[in-house]
Formats: structure tokens, C-alpha cells, sequence
């Protein structure tokens, strides 16, 4: 996830990550919650989520300038400005972009054709109104494009795979939007929405994404030791695909609903957690699922955590 946008894609069970080219000096931090998660992050989160978060745009104010050149790193750069546009609100804007030479594959001098160019652009704006609201709204284009190799490379008329020398390029954008408004008890309620698309095209396929996610969340604790959270959602997911002989899929539309309950009880002051949930989801291919979860957390010392 960044900034609570998925950004596994659907079209392989895993994330493309020549499309992530978050500004580094804009990242807060880097969250990795262990284990299965499936109650609060859906039916993907099985071994863990990594969630990386971006600054706040009151966190990241003034001008920014980074560019740096190399032999393989042939240029790299970027640009940002933070400003105040009110008393209670702040944006910043920003570009960045590289550009990679080719490697040499291994044991010979021959051109791996895997040069790589990106140039990615965004906003972020954060602002309060009053003492109890919150509100968030950003977004990113992106554009790359490169070479590769693709092995085996099917030809219609022949029985054994070649090697083809192509390119590959792929765009897109995103926008998010949350409001979290916080009670006088402390309870929190946050809506955040996000719209994502982004079209990829290889010598093996096309693929193009359009992505609409609505997430609302209730927080709240009973008593000292136990904090409760619920949930519900709706993501939507349109994908087309372009048949080429090495690969054909039907294109898809796939809607999940979801509705959640967990609640985390801390049964030992500061050193032992029991956590317990469970997920409703409805998704197009498997219909109903149920998913419970149970979890035993327990911290010997500060610094070690047993679960």
C-alpha cells in the first residue's frame, strides 16, 4: 500500500514496481505489519502488508532540489514546493525523474537491453477544519518506458522459443481522498476514497487497470484495555487485456464488499495483546468468505515481540 492505495496488481498477484516512484524525501515510514491480516487489509494480505506513508504536506514546507549523474545512473532528479495555502491548510507539489543505462549480461559484454526511463509527478494537500476534522487530498502521473529482453518468445510459425529484443512502457495516475473527524471520547471515523488507473504494454500483453476503492472505518476503545475497530468498504476493478500469442485473457470487472470487526485487548499492561476479528467479504469470483483471525502478541522487552 501507499498512503493506504493498493498497489498489488490484479493481473499477476504481484506489484510492479518500475510503476512506484514515490519521492523519497517525501516518506514518513515504512509500516510492515507481520503475519496473516486478512480481517482489517482483505483477502491478499496472507504473510503481511507493507504500507509506506508520505509526509504531510505541513511537514515537507519550502523548495526542494536533488540531481545527481553516473556512468549507470546516466541522470536522476527531482523538484518540490511546500506552501501554506491558509491559516489550516498546506500543499506541496512535486516531479522527479531517471533515467537507467543498460546492464551487460553476466560473463559477456553484451547489452542486457534493460535501460529504463520514469518521470513521475504529484500534489498533497492537508488541512483541518476546526479542532475535530482532518482532511487529505493528493495525487500522482507517471510515465516510463524501456527495453527488455523477453525469453521464450513464441513466434506462430515456429517450434522453438527465440529471444525478442522489445520495449515496454506504462502511465497512469491516482487521487485520494480521506476526512477523519475525531469525537470528544477520543473515537475516530475516517472515510478516504481513492480512483487509480494505469496502462502497461509489453511484447507479451497489454494490460490497462481502472480502480475505484470507498473505505469507511470506526475506532473506538471500551474501557482501558480494549481498542475496537470496524469497518466497511467497496472496491471496484475494471481490467482489459490485449490477446497477443503468448498470452490470452478475457477481460474482467471484479466487485468486493466488505465489512469488518476487530478488536485488540491488552491483557497484561504493555506486554501481552489478544487479538481477535473477522471479515465479511463478497468478491465476484468465490461469492461469501468468511475470515476470522485470532492473535497472541507478547513483548518480553521492549525491543523483541513474540506472536
Amino acid at each position: 500500500l501507499v498512503d493506504g492505495r493498493s498497489v498489488y496488481s490484479p493481473a499477476y498477484s504481484g506489484v510492479f514496481w518500475d510503476m512506484q516512484h514515490t519521492l523519497l524525501e517525501d516518506i514518513d515510514r515504512i509500516e510492515v505489519i507481520r503475519g496473516p491480516g486478512a480481517t482489517v487489509w482483505g483477502a491478499n494480505a496472507v504473510n503481511g502488508v507493507i504500507n509506506i506513508i508520505t509526509k504531510k504536506a505541513q511537514d515537507t514546507q519550502g523548495t526542494l532540489l536533488r540531481a545527481s549523474a553516473g556512468t549507470e545512473e546516466r541522470a536522476n532528479g527531482a523538484a518540490r514546493y511546500g506552501g501554506k495555502m491558509s491559516e489550516n491548510a498546506f500543499a506541496r507539489f512535486y516531479v522527479t525523474g531517471n533515467t537507467r543505462d543498460s546492464n551487460e549480461l553476466a560473463g559477456t559484454n553484451i547489452d542486457a537491453n534493460d535501460d529504463w526511463h520514469n518521470t513521475q509527478a504529484g500534489f498533497r494537500m492537508d488541512g483541518t477544519v476546526g479542532a475535530k476534522n482532518q482532511w487529505t487530498l493528493q495525487g500522482d502521473l507517471f510515465q516510463l518506458d524501456g527495453t527488455q529482453i523477453s525469453y521464450p518468445f513464441w513466434q506462430p510459425n515456429s517450434f522453438f522459443p527465440s529471444a525478442k529484443h522489445g520495449d515496454h512502457d506504462a502511465s497512469g495516475g491516482n487521487l485520494i481522498g480521506s476526512w477523519q473527524h475525531t469525537f470528544d471520547n477520543h473515537d475516530k471515523l475516517t472515510f478516504k476514497s481513492y480512483y487509480d488507473a494505469n496502462d502497461r504494454s509489453e511484447d507479451y500483453y497489454g494490460i490497462a487497470f481502472r480502480t475505484v476503492d470507498l473505505d469507511l472505518q470506526y475506532e473506538t476503545s471500551l474501557g482501558e484495555r480494549n481498542n475496537l475497530t470496524m469497518g466497511t468498504g467497496y472496491r471496484r476493478v475494471d481490467g482489459t487485456f490485449d490477446d497477443t500469442f503468448q498470452v490470452s485473457s478475457p477481460d474482467q470487472t471484479t466487485d468486493v464488499y466488505n465489512a469488518f470487526l476487530q478488536d485488540e485487548i491488552n491483557l497484561l499492561s504493555d506486554r501481552l495483546w489478544l487479538t481477535l476479528g473477522m471479515k465479511y467479504e463478497n468478491n465476484t469470483f468465490t461469492g461469501d468468505e468468511w475470515q476470522p483471525t485470532a492473535r497472541l502478541l507478547w513483548k518480553p522487552e521492549t525491543d523483541h515481540t513474540v506472536w
